[in-house]
């Protein structure tokens, strides 16, 4: 049976989570947080204005979470007050421990809150993690990650994303993949 999926926030990683999910045949609606030209996003997922989109959480399978990292704390509770199912809040969950805590603090976060960060479960990672673990001796890597924030996400403006916000984390805490890679658990 379908789910009804809502995605808060219809950015560049908010529309690709409306793309999988209506892929994987379920309902999908778009909650943007800035204003749009039209009532559908280019994929032709309908956007829901503020009302519309409170109004479907209360009833939403799961709440995707896909706006700017100072944001997702509140887009997180406004899903779990209304009583979606889950909630799926896009890396990084909080900008800082306060605000984290927060969300830990929902009495049904626990048990209704995911996090994604898809790469650090992806088959490629454990193989790679597995065969470092049969190194006869210890081993070094050098990591260089190197990005161009405008080409990120080039319908917007690089200054006004969260990327490039030192409070929001900038771009390290997009770059969480590269770290990941590059630790070996023990």
């Amino acid at each position: 049976m379908p789910a009804l999926v809502l995605v808060r926030g219809m950015g560049s990683i908010g529309r690709r989570h409306a793309r999988v999910f209506r892929s994987l045949g379920h309902e999908v609606r778009g909650w943007p947080v800035r204003p749009r030209d039209s009532d559908s996003d280019p994929d032709g997922v309908p956007l829901l204005t503020d009302r519309e989109g409170f109004a479907t959480a209360a009833v939403a399978d799961l709440v995707v979470v896909a706006t700017d990292t100072a944001r997702h704390v509140d887009d997180a509770l406004v899903a779990l007050d209304a009583g979606c199912g889950r909630v799926l809040v896009e890396k990084p969950v909080a900008p800082t421990v306060a605000d984290a805590e927060r969300l830990l603090a929902h009495p049904s976060a626990n048990e209704r809150v995911m996090v994604a960060a898809p790469l650090r479960a992806h088959l490629g990672f454990r193989h790679f993690h597995a065969a470092v673990g049969t190194l006869e001796r210890p081993q070094f890597a050098a990591v260089a990650s190197q990005s161009w924030l405008p080409s990120w996400r080039p319908e917007r403006d690089y200054r006004d994303s969260y990327s490039s916000r030192r409070d929001e984390g900038g771009s390290l805490r997009d770059l969480v993949h590269e770290i990941d890679y590059a630790i070996v658990p023990s």
